[in-house]
């Protein structure tokens, strides 16, 4: 995944999935694999997810990028399909 910084060979990044459904919704967490280098991209090994519609949030020493809203349906995006 390219992200819009460059993250450090040393920085901690994980990669957030929040299904969006509303009948028992599930999340995962995935740790980004080690980097021998600062770069913007990142890879995260995303192993035996449900299939669905995720909402994406990554975050890199506890920072993490917003969610878009839309004030009629909630969170709207970053999303991805999987499945």
């Amino acid at each position: 995944m390219e992200v819009d910084l460059t993250v450090g060979s040393q920085q901690r990044a994980l990669l957030f999935l929040n299904e969006r459904s509303n009948n028992n919704p599930v999340g995962y967490i995935f740790a980004a694999k080690p980097r021998d280098e600062d770069t913007k991209v990142v890879v995260f090994p995303i192993l035996d997810v449900k299939a669905g519609e995720y909402l994406v949030r990554v975050q890199i020493d506890g920072a993490e990028n917003p969610l878009e809203v839309d004030g009629d349906n909630g969170y709207v995006g970053p999303s991805v399909a999987i499945g």
